[in-house]
């Protein structure tokens, strides 16, 4: 009968120790919402206890950092529960680089028309706008390298590095317009003209080549 009671009485110490370990609430958002999740990502953990915190980002997106009762960029995290902690996993948009190239004379104005849906470099899912603007004498030929149409303006969705040559080409001049206040001359170039600079002592140069 003593055997009992003092196997009982070391039952229930045993119980009312275990009872009395402080458990810790571990609280895990995500940010954005659908950047990725966490595993786990709640519980009540005894104190002084770890937990391993794992972060997955969803599909174009990646891991940046853990703010508020843990910070850091380890992934995955150990956490040690020495308190109530409330934890946010921050995600955010996969970046992709625009490498653009330029053959003849004139720029390539960029502009974001559509930002990425959680939101040089830009994010996934953005959609930008190219638009050729070639330099006097020039004209837009083509795009060649991720994109071989010859569409201007040329909208793209970025969704993977991108490489991109823009290509103007010098356009032909076909007639010479003279013209002072009162006469306008129009000399088409279907044949050859010979056109001449006269100085002022009367001497002449060829400028043909240079108009």
């Amino acid at each position: 009968m003593k055997k009992v009671i003092l196997v009982l009485g070391v039952v229930f110490l045993f119980a009312a120790c275990k009872k009395d370990v402080p458990q810790k609430q571990l609280t895990v958002n995500v940010t954005p919402e659908v950047g990725g999740s966490v595993t786990p990502s709640s519980g009540t953990y005894a104190m002084g206890s770890t937990v391993k915190l794992t972060a997955t980002p969803s599909a174009e997106y990646v891991f940046k950092e853990w703010t508020g009762g843990f910070t850091g960029t380890t992934n995955p995290a150990n956490v040690v529960m020495d308190a109530d902690k409330i934890i946010t996993a921050v995600f955010e948009k996969r970046e992709y680089p625009l490498s653009l190239t330029i053959l003849g004379s004139g720029t390539v104005k960029e502009e974001i028309i559509k930002i990425a849906s959680s939101a040089t470099n830009y994010k996934s899912g953005t959609t930008i706008r190219l638009t050729p603007q070639p330099s006097a004498g020039f004209q837009f030929k083509k795009w060649s390298g991720d994109d071989t149409t010859s569409k201007t303006p040329l909208d793209l969705v970025v969704s993977k590095p991108i490489n991109l040559t823009c290509t103007f080409e010098k356009m032909a001049i076909t007639s010479l317009k003279v013209e002072n206040l009162l006469d306008t001359l129009i000399i088409s170039k279907k044949h050859k003209y010979i056109v001449k600079g006269i100085y002022s002592n009367g001497t002449t140069i060829d400028l043909s080549d240079s108009v």
